[in-house]
């Protein structure tokens, strides 16, 4: 446990208590460390074991899983004869194609621009940070990695294809790609990735 310090310096980060509302420098961690207000106790901020290993190691597990599931098919539909197989661009392609591009660049930039943009950054700075000389403008970087968060709707995306699953399932033949796997575990991954990342 940190005791806060008085004055604020360039490493302090100024904190509001969330439960008695006193105001106070919090200092620079050491890992596996908590600071704890004077006042009342309460924990102020706790630094993770290991900060940058585990969520470098799950982001770049979730860049190797987005590469999967764009280069594998996602849905395959049969009816009466009739197959077509989809990948995981299809969905903004044939949006595009029923003069729908605006949907469908929305489409395209929250399930496959926005998460890769999140994930790739993730990786160039928590790599950056293992460095002996960290690249300049890695806060830049992170910053947009945080921007990126509510645009990367890998959870809604799949919840959609669920919902469409169910309702497919009636009117033809579904078959699940490897592409669809991929995406879930990738859900997974960058929850476990948020979790493990001490910004």
């Amino acid at each position: 446990m940190s005791r806060l310090p008085l004055t604020l310096t360039a490493s302090d980060i100024l904190r509001e208590c969330p439960d008695c509302g006193l105001f106070q420098a919090v200092p620079a961690l050491r890992p596996a460390a908590v600071a704890r207000c004077p006042r009342c106790s309460a924990t102020l901020r706790r630094t993770r074991r290991n900060p940058v290993a585990a969520p470098l190691a799950l982001a770049t597990t979730a860049l190797v899983l987005f590469a999967i599931a764009t280069s594998m098919p996602f849905l395959d539909l049969s009816l009466r004869g009739y197959g077509r197989e989809t990948m995981l661009a299809s969905g903004p392609l044939a949006l595009g194609g029923e003069g729908m591009w605006e949907v469908g660049v929305v489409v395209l930039g929250t399930t496959m621009l926005a998460p890769v943009a999140r994930i790739f950054g993730m990786v160039w700075v928590l790599a950056g940070m293992r460095m002996r000389r960290p690249p300049r403008g890695l806060h830049v970087v992170f910053r947009w990695v945080e921007l990126l968060r509510p645009w990367s709707m890998v959870e809604v995306f799949l919840l959609g294809v669920f919902v469409a699953y169910t309702r497919l399932v009636a009117l033809a033949t579904v078959h699940v790609g490897g592409a669809l796997y991929a995406l879930a575990g990738l859900m997974l991954v960058m929850v476990a990735a948020d979790a493990a990342m001490d910004p």
